[in-house]
């Protein structure tokens, strides 16, 4: 059976199911950079019955040592796994491959800076619509408060899909607390007079649910 931490590195895409295999040899690598996570730290590979460094972990994320939570597990798993690992798992949820949505729950969970990053970059340098389509998607249950701005910037978008997934990066930033009515108001005004009627309808159905709550 593999090791868990391996199993995540085949999740997020850093070692090939044949690296996986190999794990109780100690024949591949990923990239890691911590004891503790099977894979090359320093250059070199490391033993995955190693203990994680969690002093050296907490100084890596800029977390105080003698305090936790669920804020801090996040961002130290991050860490271990490194931010090529993340952008990796978006390419992977974005091409459809095996298990992409263990690949999409996972970034969901940690929601990732290099994540985020990266589902924009697909979003506005690729060339295939049904990949923007897919990561401007993924974008929503990555997306954090300060990225409100950009549901402007896709209910622009001439692409009609781009926009009603912006007003689904609207409805999951609002629905997970991370910005309040107050916050949406001059995007549900935009969505409200879109040309779009599927943006127009997807507003007044955001509407209805915010109304109690206002």
């Amino acid at each position: 059976v593999a090791a868990p931490a391996a199993l995540l590195a085949l999740l997020v895409g850093t070692v090939s199911v044949e690296g996986l295999a190999a794990s109780g040899r100690g024949a591949h690598r990923t990239r890691g950079r911590f004891p503790g996570v099977i894979g090359c730290h320093h250059g070199r590979v490391t033993n995955p019955e190693d203990p994680i460094d969690w002093r050296a972990l907490a100084e890596e994320i800029g977390a105080d040592p003698n305090r936790g939570g669920d804020a801090i597990a996040r961002r130290a798993i991050t860490s271990l796994l490194g931010d090529e690992a993340m952008r990796r798992a978006v390419d992977w949820y974005v091409e459809g491959r095996p298990a992409a949505e263990h690949a999409r729950s996972v970034l969901r969970l940690l929601r990732p800076d290099a994540a985020r990053s990266r589902c924009l970059e697909i979003y506005r340098t690729d060339p295939a619509p049904e990949r923007r389509h897919l990561a401007v998607e993924l974008f929503r249950v990555v997306a954090r408060a300060e990225d409100l701005p950009l549901v402007g910037d896709l209910l622009a978008d001439p692409d009609p899909a781009v926009q009603l997934w912006g007003m689904g990066v609207l409805d999951r930033l609002l629905w997970d607390g991370h910005v309040d009515a107050d916050d949406a108001e001059p995007f549900l005004r935009m969505a409200e007079r879109h040309p779009n009627p599927k943006v127009r309808e997807k507003h007044t159905d955001l509407r209805a649910h915010l109304e109690p709550h206002e």
